[in-house]
């Protein structure tokens, strides 16, 4: 038993392993895929808990924000350290980039471990009380293999899908002989299969708002996200328009309900939102946060002052998204002062008590990780039906989302409309990891917006920071597809092909 508990506690403890070698083939690949026995519910619970301890790691800090670092919405504060300089300027960023390496090491030891317990579990004699901790695992896979092919594939393209290069599709433990890459059709394929397995699975767990484990409200939103991003219209504004007719997730109904589900990680409108709390001195939390944004602490010559020291600054461009009647402005923005100027900062994660450590110096900035929120459900609804011409009930969905923030509604059409609902969703989603690659789905350029104050950033040569301009077809656009790891492409000796240019 001791063992179990060890293998399910490793992926919470991934994070700490070294990163400059990103093959696949090293520990504790081997620890946690030999001699492990799983022999009754308890043990498949633990590791179950296991992947929603990684999840909860892997869905803040740098997993999180490497992407929006890269992208366009952001400028690094020249008065802190510079966080994936390489990244964040595109012209020295290499496939040897430990970040991206280490990020595609980390999930992949999430599906290592994910496969090890769909290996194992059948062993268990009580296959009828586990069958929801099944379905945990096949989405968990899902959801990872989500996550890797909208960072490290093309986008899906139907006239190109079944030959641009997808990802190495694990069913079991695998030590060596690693499968080729697939095709980007046939990841998607495997992750659309693994979601119709657990929603099988999880069929008796239907899910309610703030549920800390997957449900099968869980699986249909993540088939919604991936069926948008297949280009498949229909069904992913059936699915979104099913979960979000269930009315089990109303959309806030006030400025003050919504700050709180940032501020005090309130559950109204998370589908999924991962537990973490602090009992008894004992802390279940992430050691990963987004302290990027902010990075506050308590001033030592003016004791109760509060100095901010934000690593980056969201740029003129970003602000300007917002109205003053936008309640998220007010939630996601924070006036702070930076230098002798009185500047915007990223507050969407701010210093969270409750889950501080007692009589600490150091701010805590993690959270309970949302991993589906139903506004992004209704906006694969918006989208998914402007792409499927139906404006009527593109602009249906995308303004009861606008009234669940302030705003009034919109009335355009064309072009204009599916602007509105790119803008609401750069809004309404900004700095969770999606605007990079809704940047590259759209086929849209990564220029950076104007700064706030070219004074208070890091802008030399300016080329690399503020004027960073990548426009689609040019020599650094392949950039927004990350590379594979060069030590497993040395390792796999021509089985896995390098992402193009790279």
């Amino acid at each position: 038993m001791k063992k179990i508990i060890y293998i399910a506690l490793l992926c919470s403890f991934s994070v700490s392993l070294p990163t400059g070698c990103a093959r696949l083939d090293l520990d504790p690949y081997n620890y946690a895929s030999e001699n492990t026995s799983f022999k009754n519910k308890r043990d498949a619970e633990m590791w179950v808990n296991g992947m929603y301890n990684a999840l909860r790691d892997y869905n803040q800090g740098q997993q999180m924000y490497a992407s929006d670092l890269q992208a366009d919405y952001l400028n690094a504060a020249a008065g802190a350290m510079e966080k994936l300089p390489d990244m964040h300027r595109w012209s020295t960023f290499a496939s040897s980039e430990h970040a991206t390496a280490s990020i595609w090491k980390e999930r992949f030891l999430i599906i290592q471990d994910i496969n090890t317990g769909i290996k194992g579990f059948p062993n268990i004699p009580e296959q009828s009380e586990i069958q929801e901790l099944t379905g945990a695992l096949y989405l968990g896979r899902a959801y990872c293999y989500t996550y890797l092919v909208t960072h490290f594939c093309k986008p899906y393209n139907s006239s190109t899908a079944t030959t641009d290069l997808g990802l190495p599709l694990l069913t079991a433990p695998t030590l060596k002989n690693f499968p080729p890459r697939s095709s980007v059709a046939e990841t998607y394929d495997f992750i659309l299969s693994d979601i119709q397995k657990a929603e099988t699975l999880l069929a008796s767990q239907i899910g309610a708002a703030g549920a800390d484990t997957f449900t099968l409200d869980a699986a249909r939103a993540l088939k919604a996200r991936v069926l948008l991003y297949k280009n498949d219209w229909a069904q992913a504004y059936q699915v979104a328009v099913a979960l979000i007719n269930t009315n089990r997730y109303p959309l806030a109904t006030s400025a003050d309900a919504f700050k709180k589900i940032w501020t005090e990680d309130d559950n109204t409108e998370s589908i999924i939102q991962l537990y973490a709390a602090v009992n008894a001195g004992v802390y279940e939390t992430s050691d990963n946060t987004n302290e990027l944004y902010l990075g506050e602490s308590e001033s030592f010559f003016f004791p109760g002052q509060i100095d901010a020291n934000p690593n980056v600054l969201p740029t003129q461009d970003f602000i300007d998204l917002f109205t003053t009647d936008d309640w998220r402005k007010d939630v996601f923005l924070k006036e702070v002062t930076v230098g002798f100027s009185s500047l915007y900062a990223v507050n969407k994660y701010p210093r969270n008590r409750e889950l501080e450590p007692i009589d600490s110096y150091n701010f805590y900035y993690g959270h309970k990780a949302k991993l589906f929120r139903i506004a992004e459900t209704y906006l694969i609804a918006a989208e998914a039906a402007y792409k499927n011409n139906d404006e009527t009930n593109a602009k249906k969905y995308l303004n009861l989302l606008r009234a669940a923030r302030g705003l009034t509604a919109i009335t355009t059409s064309g072009s204009n409309l599916f602007a509105d609902i790119q803008n609401e969703r750069n809004r309404e989603l900004a700095f969770e990891d999606f605007r990079l690659y809704d940047l590259n789905r759209w086929g849209l350029p990564v220029k950076r917006g104007t700064p706030q104050d070219v004074t208070a950033i890091r802008n030399t040569p300016a080329s690399d920071y503020s004027e960073l301009n990548i426009q689609v077809g040019s020599n650094y656009y392949y950039k927004i597809v990350w590379p594979i790891p060069v030590d497993d492409i040395d390792y796999e000796q021509g089985n896995w092909k390098q992402n193009p240019n790279w």
